[in-house]
């Protein structure tokens, strides 16, 4: 008799092509970096000579910390792929934070997407952290292909408006788009160095497997 090892479970967290933006506006950048000599609201909004730089370091920091945490900032879809069902048969979605909002499932059969009908399945929010999305009472979902992203699972995630952000990640962005800024002339990108504050803060709020 040959035994073969059961086939690892892989699952992703995948960002939308487009992201939502920042939570952070340009003009706080620019407060922040005081460039230009900015020193209030008004000279911020004066000083546009580096607009475009600045926008593209803050637009870096923003994704940077959104990759690192697993999660979206401003309202968004993510996609969680998963090679199978887990062991209570359906999808936990986990990290944070999740909006209250139906997710859509998809299973790749026969090389082909199918999306499943709302009927078939049953989410369940748990909290801003958790979802759980498993088949319907008496519902039986497709086999899916063998492959690593064999599922899709798209929901909702985000704090909500860049107010609802906390200050906490908000601070990060700015520490990020401040090292890129300063440092843009860096031939080498160790020059930078690592913000300890940064690591502390981008670590508790850390996705679980991220």
């Amino acid at each position: 008799m040959i035994i073969f090892p059961q086939r690892r479970r892989v699952v992703a967290y995948l960002p939308p092509a487009a992201r939502a933006g920042s939570p952070v506006t340009l003009q706080l950048a620019k407060l922040h970096l005081r460039a230009g000599g900015c020193y209030d609201a008004a000279s911020a909004d004066a000083y546009t000579a580096e607009d475009a730089t600045i926008a593209l370091y803050l637009a870096a920091a923003t994704q940077e910390v959104e990759d690192v945490l697993g999660r979206g900032l401003l309202t968004q879809q993510w996609t969680m792929t998963a090679s199978g069902l887990d062991s209570c048969g359906g999808f936990t979605i986990e990290g944070g934070p999740i909006q209250n909002v139906a997710p859509s499932v998809q299973a790749l059969v026969s090389g082909s997407w199918q999306t499943l009908s709302p009927t078939l399945y049953a989410w369940r929010w748990l909290a801003r952290s958790r979802m759980s999305v498993k088949p319907a009472a008496g519902a039986t979902w497709p086999t899916a292909d063998v492959d690593d992203a064999a599922w899709r699972v798209t929901f909702t995630t985000g704090y909500g408006a860049a107010s609802d952000v906390p200050a906490q990640i908000i601070r990060v962005i700015l520490l990020l788009t401040q090292d890129g800024y300063e440092n843009r002339d860096a031939m080498n990108p160790g020059n930078a160095g690592v913000n300890p504050a940064v690591e502390r803060i981008l670590s508790s709020n850390r996705t679980p497997n991220f």
